[in-house]
């Protein structure tokens, strides 16, 4: 019978098998991520006196875990620094002052491969190093950016602080503080 024949079979010993990466792990992975802030308060700046001709504005920098819930989403923790600068004298060491930030954050994401873009918002406590003691205020606002790399990657993010203090804190209260961060992560485990 010509079609009585035996089946051909092939065998590959696995470790002749080239191994190819599961860029799903990234997606998974702790990050741990290092970024530098920019503030520029909307109303301190649209508001300021006449003879005010410099803008307030704050920098700094921050801390931030990123706990991976799906691929697609995530929570983390943050804290940071920021150098505010109020008032007209840019040098003056009475128109700054030192505020700390802690808080939580959420994204999701839309990812292509190791790019990633997402939308969150971010809620947590400030305290202010104020001349009359220290002071503390609430926070939460939007998010927005990108993220691509690997083990090792960048971020750049956009957003506003919506921000409570108590009226004697120098810096605007109840308004939108928009913000550009730049930073970088790195994976914290290896990608599964």
């Amino acid at each position: 019978d010509p079609w009585n024949v035996a089946p051909l079979v092939y065998r590959v010993e696995p470790e002749a098998l080239t191994p190819r990466r599961d860029e799903r792990g990234f997606h998974r992975a702790l990050r741990l991520h290092v970024a530098a802030d920019f503030h520029l308060p909307v109303v301190a700046n649209v508001g300021r006196d006449e003879n005010d001709d410099q803008w307030d504005l704050a920098a700094g920098y921050h801390l931030a875990l990123e706990i991976p819930i799906l691929a697609v989403l995530s929570v983390g923790v943050s804290g940071g620094y920021l150098w505010w600068r109020f008032g007209e004298d840019f040098l003056d060491d009475h128109d700054s002052l030192h505020a700390f930030e802690g808080g939580i954050f959420a994204r999701a994401f839309a990812i292509s491969g190791s790019f990633r873009a997402f939308l969150g918002a971010h809620a947590g406590l400030v305290h202010l190093a104020t001349e009359g003691g220290p002071t503390w205020g609430t926070y939460v606002g939007p998010q927005a950016g990108i993220q691509f790399g690997s083990t090792f990657g960048m971020e750049i993010a956009v957003g506003a602080s919506y921000r409570r203090l108590p009226d004697r804190a120098p810096t605007p209260h109840g308004t939108l503080d928009p913000y550009f961060t730049y930073g970088f992560y790195f994976l914290l485990e290896r990608p599964r």
